[in-house]
């Protein structure tokens, strides 16, 4: 494993890996979430994420495929690219 490790690594690849020792049940529970609950903060949030992307299609000159996330109210762009 730790020799195909440094390959990746001399390929210029990014990543990593974690072992895991056993399965473990998580139950996500999102009726109490702000995103959900709260139709002001859905409106600003959904305001603000489209003015995002006219900003995004500006900058790269055609529409994008924006993948993201929100964490307490602040939005994080993880790629664009363009929409096809």
């Amino acid at each position: 494993m730790l020799r195909m490790w440094k390959d990746m690594q001399m390929l210029g690849f990014m990543t990593g890996f974690v072992i895991m020792d056993k399965e473990e049940k998580i139950v996500l529970d999102y009726t109490s979430d702000r995103m959900i609950i709260d139709r002001a903060f859905q409106v600003s949030l959904f305001s603000r994420i489209a003015e995002l992307g006219k900003i995004l299609e500006g900058l790269f000159g055609c529409p994008q495929d924006i993948g993201g996330a929100v964490k307490d109210g602040l939005i994080y762009v993880v790629q664009s690219r363009p929409q096809i």
